[in-house]
């Protein structure tokens, strides 16, 4: 038996809310059929009411009886086939019905698959505030905060900048070029993403990547000698920021009660330069390490504020490390973290994905 577009593949009637049985309280009197002949029972009256292009389908005359063109109708409903895959006018569908409906309904969007589709059939069916609705539901944290790529690419898409920027963000808390993703494969959208946005997002990765990491080095810039013996004096409230007050610049003397253990404290040349300890120099390598391929923000003040054993035991016989050492990495960790936080906004201000 022939399918309402002529084809031959098996019917089949989509699952709920959009089954023969989904609406006994107010039966649908419409039948769309996608291109992959699956049948969803809807109403004349919800589309009308969204789709001026749904509208003129209902009030367009219609061919006689018995006319070659006539439409084709099921259990005494019109069938319209349209040509997007079922995957899409499931979503389509879904936002197109009433909020309060779906909610009754328990008609939650529970994954992308078919979204960009979507969000082009609202611009098809010229469906009022459709790709709106599409666009406040990928901004939730729930989408954008966990398929911050897939995301992205529908933004890139559909010239969404606003949408893209706030993608492009999320997707700084995995390295970009990972082997790993969450699917087993790269989103799906990229298949149709023209290279120039993934080149965009590639470079914003790197420029923030960079940004974190020279933080970072500058931790470990060679101070002056006089310098840092006038800020070793200070405690931090008298300080801009943590600086040379931290264990690892403080020199030892005697006047304030300052004595590292033996290879533990500042390295003081003989030109008049100092270097920060060499465990803490240890530690900034490490830590750049980590986020040479990730600027994920969220995880810089924990991962600085944490020694690996091996420094953690090169300060074991330090008696003024073991006691300052954890403060002040947790506060050097947060200055750093407020400080990339607020480049990598930055860098993201600068930016055009789209």
């Amino acid at each position: 038996m022939a399918n309402a577009d002529g084809s031959s593949a098996p019917i089949h009637d989509a699952p709920e809310p959009f089954s023969p049985t989904s609406f006994d309280g107010n039966p649908a009197d419409l039948i769309i059929e996608s291109s992959d002949q699956v049948r969803f029972w809807v109403h004349w009256a919800i589309l009308m009411f969204v789709s001026s292009t749904f509208r003129d389908m209902k009030t367009m005359p219609q061919p006689l009886s018995g006319s070659d063109d006539v439409n084709p109708t099921h259990e005494g409903r019109p069938i319209i086939c349209l040509s997007e895959p079922a995957v899409v006018l499931q979503k389509f569908l879904l936002l197109c019905y009433p909020r309060l409906s779906a909610t009754r309904l328990g008609l939650e969007i529970v994954d992308l698959d078919g979204i960009n589709g979507a969000y082009e059939a609202m611009e098809k069916y010229d469906v009022t505030g459709g790709t709106a609705e599409i666009e406040k539901l990928l901004a939730a944290p729930r989408f954008v905060d966990n398929e911050p790529h897939r995301v992205f690419a529908i933004a890139c898409r559909h010239g969404l900048e606003s949408l893209a920027k706030k993608a492009a963000k999320a997707t700084l808390n995995t390295p970009l070029f990972s082997m790993y993703w969450p699917t087993g494969g790269p989103p799906p959208e990229y298949d149709v993403l023209p290279a120039i946005f993934l080149w965009r997002l590639g470079i914003f990765h790197q420029s923030c990547c960079d940004a974190v990491c020279t933080l970072l080095r500058e931790s470990c810039d060679t101070g002056d000698l006089a310098e840092v013996e006038r800020m070793n004096g200070h405690s931090n409230p008298y300080a801009p920021t943590l600086g040379y007050t931290a264990v690892w610049w403080t020199l030892d003397r005697e006047a304030l009660g300052t004595h590292h253990a033996e290879g533990c404290g500042p390295v003081v040349s003989t030109t008049g330069t100092v270097q920060p300890s060499l465990w803490f120099q240890a530690h900034v390598k490490e830590c750049f390490e980590h986020f040479h391929n990730s600027a994920d923000v969220r995880v810089i003040a924990p991962t600085l504020a944490i020694l690996s054993p091996p420094q953690e035991n090169q300060i074991d016989g330090c008696g003024i490390c073991l006691k300052n050492a954890r403060t002040d990495l947790g506060l050097w960790g947060e200055e750093i973290q407020v400080f990339a936080s607020q480049q990598i906004q930055d860098i993201l201000a600068s930016t055009k994905f789209c």
